[in-house]
């Protein structure tokens, strides 16, 4: 008799069937194990100094404290990761703590389908979890559709689990033994032999080709459209969209990261004679959900926000002398009692007001902000954004991103830096600027036209035409 598992996907949830298989191939058993992960929110009844009960329900809001749960196959939360994820790596992005979860908990589980103790692997249950993380003992439930994690995937979620059983004091002395691994040859443990193979990683599952293949990529306009659509916005009713188009297509900035900057960021610099300008994105405890900065540490409270690990978690943007006067004069102007009046500019100010890196007493203010003297709104940029690009014929990319028009405009600006400039950046050089951590993301967004593609070529063809002489025939 063997054994066999399956998978399954509902949403985001993960169901595996561990099955045991008679000598004719047909199930005589069928357990079944799931990995969830639950986002909930507490919320502290009572006022202060009262009532101290909680309640908490599911889904995120921004008035309760967000938490994860990774929940076992009865629904329960495991209350060492609950602790775990939301106490000890309370300051991690939101996004960081749902991926900790899914790792955490296809690890619990695993080793709860296994029979193993989780609190002190083995390096075999290790090499095993692997195996099982990249398909190799999971087989596709029959009209179902399944993913496997690639070997990146895989490896995150070793470090993840290493550091978790690192930091919650379990026995991770197993993990030191294992080394991160691609698609090449290794040695591994067979899971149902128990024994050691040395074989050619390749998940039967996955095939392996042109990552962009089939891909639908990203959309965006080209220079001479961002300069039509730069001139319809200067006469929209809005100037925040303006110069959140200026922004974008000058430095590919994302548009959480956009929306939540504020004066203090946008800095000149002196050294010595010499003077620079800049932006600097970093993520704030006030942040609504729409202005949050990817890849950044993220505050949850006052004093987390103003510790010496915070400050150094931001990323900068080099800018023009104009830019930077610009965006000046646009904040002054959006605030000045001349143009808004006393009333309407106290209350911007109130609408507005934004943490500080110097201190409580010193003002600071977010810079993008609606003439009905709110903030400028992610969904009110985009709105407009569609306007402009249907009005001079930007395909609009539909489904790619949430905010898409927006998303665009980064692409805008990834693509002239890497193929309209006169001296276009290599890869490296635009995964950095784009704030990727592998050039392979970058990849996605380089996405040139059919008639931008022959015309590359033709002018490649006259430069090795201009290299090589005139064909002679010696017999003339």
């Amino acid at each position: 008799m063997s054994v066999i598992i399956t998978q399954q996907r509902r949403g985001r949830l993960n169901i595996y069937h561990v099955k045991d298989i008679d000598e004719a191939g047909v199930p005589v058993s069928d357990e079944t194990y799931t990995v969830g992960v639950e986002v909930r929110t507490i919320y502290q009844k009572g006022k202060s100094g009262q009532d101290g009960s909680i309640e908490v329900k599911k889904g995120a809001d921004t008035e309760g404290q967000v938490v994860v749960c990774v929940l076992d196959r009865n629904g329960i939360p495991y209350e060492a990761a609950y602790d775990y994820i939301n106490g000890m790596r309370a300051g991690e992005s939101f996004k960081s703590k749902k991926a900790m979860g899914y790792a955490i908990g296809t690890y619990l589980m695993f080793m709860d389908m296994c029979g193993y103790d989780p609190d002190c692997p083995t390096y075999q249950n290790i090499e095993e979890f692997r195996n099982f993380l990249t398909g190799r003992s999971v087989l596709p439930e029959p009209g179902s559709k399944v993913t496997y994690r690639c070997a990146n995937t895989c490896n995150t979620y070793m470090s993840m689990v290493k550091t978790y059983l690192l930091l919650t004091r379990k026995d991770c002395s197993a993990f030191e033994q294992i080394e991160s691994r691609g698609l090449s040859e290794r040695t591994y443990t067979d899971i149902y032999g128990r024994r050691r193979v040395t074989s050619i990683s390749r998940n039967p599952h996955r095939v392996r080709k042109d990552p962009l293949e089939g891909r639908t990529l990203p959309a965006h306009p080209k220079p001479e459209q961002v300069k039509k659509i730069l001139e319809s916005a200067s006469k929209g009713k809005i100037p925040g969209v303006y110069w959140g188009i200026q922004v974008q297509f000058r430095t590919g900035m994302r548009r959480g990261g956009l929306l939540g900057l504020t004066r203090e960021d946008i800095c000149m610099e002196r050294n010595g004679s010499d003077v620079s300008y800049c932006i600097y994105i970093r993520n704030r405890v006030c942040d609504n959900e729409e202005q949050f900065c990817k890849n950044l540490y993220h505050p949850m409270s006052k004093d987390e926000y103003r510790s010496r690990e915070y400050r150094d978690s931001y990323q900068r943007f080099p800018i023009s002398r104009k830019m930077y006067e610009g965006l000046l004069g646009y904040y002054e102007n959006s605030r000045d009692e001349k143009f808004v009046g006393a009333k309407k500019r106290k209350e911007i100010l109130a609408n507005t007001k934004a943490d500080s890196i110097y201190g409580e007493s010193h003002s600071n203010y977010y810079i993008f902000i609606h003439p009905s003297g709110k903030l400028l709104s992610g969904q009110t940029y985009n709105n407009h954004l569609k306007v402009y690009f249907k009005e001079h014929g930007v395909t609009l990319d539909k489904g790619f991103k949430k905010y898409n028009c927006s998303h665009q405009l980064r692409s805008a600006c990834l693509m002239f830096r890497g193929r309209y400039s006169s001296d276009p950046d290599n890869l490296l050089q635009l995964s950095r600027a784009a704030g990727h951590a592998s050039p392979d993301s970058t990849l996605v967004y380089y996405n040139e036209f059919p008639e931008d593609i022959q015309a590359r070529n033709d002018l490649f063809d006259q430069e090795i035409d201009s290299l090589i002489p005139d064909y002679i025939n010696e017999d003339e």
